[in-house]
């Protein structure tokens, strides 16, 4: 009993570790409940420790802050400042939200700040557009009937659905570039060339492009440059 006591005087003490108590929770259980709806032989225990860490130690601090901010800016609980509160919400916090999720979760994953940035650019606005649906009534009834110290407990509860959601945006792949695009994208980078330079030698044919990890692209009927990033030439393609 002197235990829960201690718990419970901590609590009201340092209220934001209510929140990151129950992020620590639900968000992991979130992701294991993605992978059982998907059908994974076997579950990911290290995807759902970083849903974890970061239902804890991100949103949970971000969710409280906002709320903080949101509750002195506008103190009243009438249903109208509700939903000022949530339509202000989703033009403010919620993109931010959005975008540190996918781009914060790809960085646990030990993804590269090139990889991270591009998949928020594909998958923010799907993202946001069906979190806009959901959030603005949910935050309504949470800012007009929720006492403000269980404000954020009650949005990690209804965020449960949310997180399985984005648990699944998260584990899709990346819509992968058409040769155009590679092809065009290798050209702006200069990483190929038209002009030869020395100190070069033949590659007949390059496969497996993936133009997130590499360089290599089959294009056209022409002899293009791929440029070596060592520093030692540059070798010639013949792409067909």
């Amino acid at each position: 009993m002197n235990y829960i006591w201690k718990l419970t005087s901590f609590s009201k003490k340092y209220p934001i570790t209510r929140g990151m108590a129950a992020y620590a929770v639900i968000w992991p259980v979130s992701s294991l409940c993605q992978q059982a709806i998907v059908g994974k032989d076997k579950l990911d225990w290290a995807q759902a420790s970083r849903y974890g860490f970061y239902g804890c130690f991100v949103v949970a601090p971000m969710i409280h802050g906002w709320i903080g901010l949101a509750n002195a800016m506008w103190p009243s609980t009438s249903l109208k400042i509700a939903v000022v509160k949530s339509l202000v919400e989703q033009v403010s916090y919620a993109p931010c939200a959005v975008a540190s999720f996918l781009f914060g979760m790809s960085m646990l994953e030990g993804r590269s700040t090139a990889d991270a940035a591009a998949e928020v650019q594909t998958k923010f606005l799907p993202t946001f557009k069906v979190g806009a649906c959901v959030w603005p009534v949910i935050q309504t009834v949470n800012f007009a009937f929720v006492s403000p110290k269980n404000r954020v407990v009650f949005v990690s509860v209804c965020s449960f659905l949310w997180t399985v959601f984005l648990a699944y945006v998260k584990q899709l792949k990346t819509e992968e570039l058409t040769e155009q695009e590679v092809f065009t994208r290798l050209v702006q980078k200069r990483l190929i060339t038209r002009e030869p330079k020395a100190g070069t030698y033949e590659v007949l044919c390059l496969a497996d492009v993936s133009p997130v990890n590499h360089w290599e692209v089959l294009y056209g009927n022409q002899l293009w440059w791929l440029n070596d990033l060592t520093g030692q030439g540059s070798k010639p393609v013949q792409v067909y």
